[in-house]
């Protein structure tokens, strides 16, 4: 079993320890050391955290009279805490019993080490959360068509493949030139799967042919924006993100090794 002074120190030494949790451990205390429970000691550092939580709410400090009021309800809400205790009304209670769990794991998390990734863990991190950073990609698109049952249609296409690659401009050549921000599955619906399936492997700004279900196209890429992030940015998120997630499996850890202290038996 954990050594009660041993857990009245590490929980004083968290300020943020929930309230309820260091007033069952003094109430603890007194018990076992005093054997008085009805003895309240009110220490320096009470009023000392009272003044403290007024300058957080209030922003400013506390006069004397401020003080003495936060501590009469102080005293009030302690002394109806510890007769809850008495009797008993903690015990079998669900939302007391997640609380106290709740505070502990924080706790633990608290406590626990952090440090720097090493590279493998970062791109373990980024292998297994890749979605958490990537964004779909979407695809700047020109492209100009010839209708597919139109006679000539390939040598249509094959003339205007040879004018755009000599650096011809597409306005300049007396026909429609559609464009469109598409992403992969879009792009697949409205232009075919064949060029659909080209857009992550072409380069920008380079023509190439292609077909829809009615269309012989012709088009480029003028721009890809999505995917990851910027390597600068995205490893600064990689950083913090796998730093915190390596803190929560130390506590994870210590949590269970907490656990394994204690002994459970199953009578028949």
């Amino acid at each position: 079993m954990p050594d009660r002074s041993s857990l009245l120190r590490r929980a004083l030494q968290q300020p943020v320890l929930h309230f309820f949790v260091l007033g069952a451990l003094l109430f603890a205390v007194h018990r076992v050391v005093q054997g008085d429970p009805n003895a309240i000691v009110v220490t320096p550092g009470v009023k000392a955290d009272l003044a403290r939580r007024f300058q957080d709410d209030q922003g400013r400090p506390p006069t004397a009279a401020e003080v003495e009021a936060a501590l009469r309800s102080w005293k009030l809400e302690e002394a109806l805490f510890r007769e809850a205790l008495r009797q008993g009304l903690e015990q079998n209670d669900r939302g007391v019993r997640s609380l106290l769990i709740e505070k502990l794991r924080a706790q633990a998390l608290l406590e626990a080490p952090k440090r720097q990734p090493t590279e493998a863990e970062l791109t373990r991190w980024l292998d297994t959360h890749r979605s958490l950073y990537e964004t779909p990609q979407r695809y700047l698109l020109e492209w100009l068509a010839v209708d597919k049952t139109k006679l000539g249609a390939r040598s249509e296409l094959g003339e205007l493949e040879a004018k755009l690659n000599a650096g011809a401009e597409p306005n300049g050549l007396n026909r429609p030139v559609f464009g469109a921000n598409l992403d992969s599955a879009t792009a697949r619906e409205r232009l075919g799967d064949k060029l659909a399936n080209d857009l992550a492997t072409l380069p920008s700004g380079q023509w190439r042919t292609s077909e829809s279900p009615t269309d012989l196209l012709i088009f480029r890429v003028k721009s890809v924006s999505g995917g990851l992030p910027e390597p600068a940015e995205l490893r600064a998120r990689l950083l913090v993100d796998c730093s915190a997630a390596l803190q929560a499996e130390a506590a994870a850890a210590a949590l269970e090794k907490l656990a394994a202290q204690y002994r459970f038996e199953e009578p028949k």
